[in-house]
Parts: C-alpha cells; structure tokens; sequence
C-alpha cells in the first residue's frame, strides 16, 4: 500500500488512525440516538394530550374571537 500510492507508512497510519477513530465515534453516536430513542418516545407521548388540548383551546377561542 505505501509503495502503491507513493506515501510513507506514518501517513498510512494516521489515516487508518483517523478512520478508526470516525467509525468510533459514529457507533457512540448510534448508540447515543438508540438510547435516547425512548426517552423522545416518552416525552412525546407526555407532551401529546397537552399540545392537543392546547390546540382545540385555540380552535375554539379562534372560531369565537375572529368568526
């Protein structure tokens, strides 16, 4: 590989570095995103009755207010 692309070894090996280290931090963000998957879901399903509430509230105040 170094003498195919005319570059030395210790480029070789700070770009395989490199490479390790984004395919690290990709799986630690891929966990991070599934771990707190739940927690939106959770969330969301908390925050749904009260945004619906919310929004019939303004529907009936708009339809009484503005005709």
């Amino acid at each position: 590989m170094v003498k195919e692309k005319s570059i030395s070894r210790s480029e070789v090996i700070a770009k395989l570095l490199k490479k390790e280290e984004k395919a690290r931090l990709e799986a630690l963000m891929a966990e991070g995103y599934k771990e707190m998957a739940e927690e939106n879901r959770r969330l969301a399903e908390e925050a749904f009755p009260l945004v619906s509430e919310t929004i019939l509230k303004y529907i009936e105040w708009a339809e009484r207010t503005l005709g």
